[in-house]
């Protein structure tokens, strides 16, 4: 190409290129009235490293550090730990803290755990708490029903290792569900993972509670309370929801579940009654 000495080095003297023209031939053209993306201008920020995690939803007041599960090993080290921060901290960002750790192998053991103790329970009871209820009945159908009901105590302890799994996922299940309904945005892991946190300890600690007289039942109850405010927190920080939303999608269920023994109950009462009355 040959230099024409006319041409002039002025740049605005160079015609600008037609309207609907890619001024950046072999670049994607960029909508009209923005620039192009590239030399020259400073990079469009991308959520990951180097920025800051996002709230959970506007005004949570905390921030959500991005999932880091442990290896499983660590993960048993940690739980004790984890264990005492949530039940000594309630709070959504005790809960927002602890999501990230989430894994499927950590919730197995932890689950495998609770089975294997409930079994040995159940097996434990049968043994010791079965003879005391049967000791001041010597009819011969009251021994028939203790040697039934004894030589059935392993296959029933053997079944809890079954049904506490299922039990557990068919509730935390519904749950999940139900605040998915009030549009929360959390996954099912994080969800089983945070729910085993606080769900855990306190039913061990209700076992424990349960045989001291007199007080038991009421702390029973204390414990059912503050179950249900952690599991509110929970909800909050895993489907990033409000303290209404959540506190709403956690009682639906038991109250649902209210109703419906209610019910069962005054149709109980209700035949009992009517056979008492056929039989005068």
């Amino acid at each position: 190409m040959s230099y024409d000495p006319n041409q002039s080095n002025n740049p605005e003297s160079t015609p600008p290129p037609p309207p609907n023209e890619n001024p950046y031939p072999g670049y994607p053209s960029q909508p009209e009235g923005q620039p192009y993306i590239g030399y020259g201008y400073p990079p469009v920020p991308q959520p990951g490293y180097g920025h800051p995690p996002q709230p959970p939803y506007p005004g949570a007041g905390f921030n959500v550090p991005p999932a880091q599960p442990l290896p499983l090993g660590e993960a048993i080290k940690r739980l004790p730990a984890q264990y005492l921060r949530v039940l000594t901290k309630p709070g959504a960002a005790t809960f927002a803290q602890e999501k990230g750790k989430a894994a499927w192998n950590i919730i197995w053991v932890q689950i495998a755990i609770v089975a294997v103790l409930a079994a040995l329970l159940f097996l434990l009871s049968s043994a010791l708490l079965t003879p005391l209820l049967f000791a001041s009945f010597q009819s011969p159908r009251t021994m028939q029903i203790f040697e039934f009901y004894r030589n059935l105590s392993l296959p029933l302890s053997i079944a809890e290792l079954v049904l506490v799994p299922v039990g557990i996922f068919i509730s935390v299940g519904l749950y999940y569900l139900i605040a998915r309904a009030f549009k929360g945005q959390g996954t099912f892991l994080e969800y089983m993972y945070s729910y085993l946190l606080f769900s855990i300890p306190l039913s061990l600690l209700d076992i424990i509670i349960a045989f001291i007289p007199f007080v038991g039942s009421l702390a029973s109850l204390a414990v059912f309370v503050y179950m249900i405010i952690l599991q509110v927190y929970m909800t909050m920080a895993v489907h990033r929801m409000s303290g209404g939303r959540a506190t709403m999608a956690v009682l639906l269920l038991p109250i649902i579940m209210m109703i419906l023994a209610c019910a069962l109950s005054f149709v109980i009462i209700s035949i009992a009654v009517s056979a008492a009355k056929n039989m005068q």
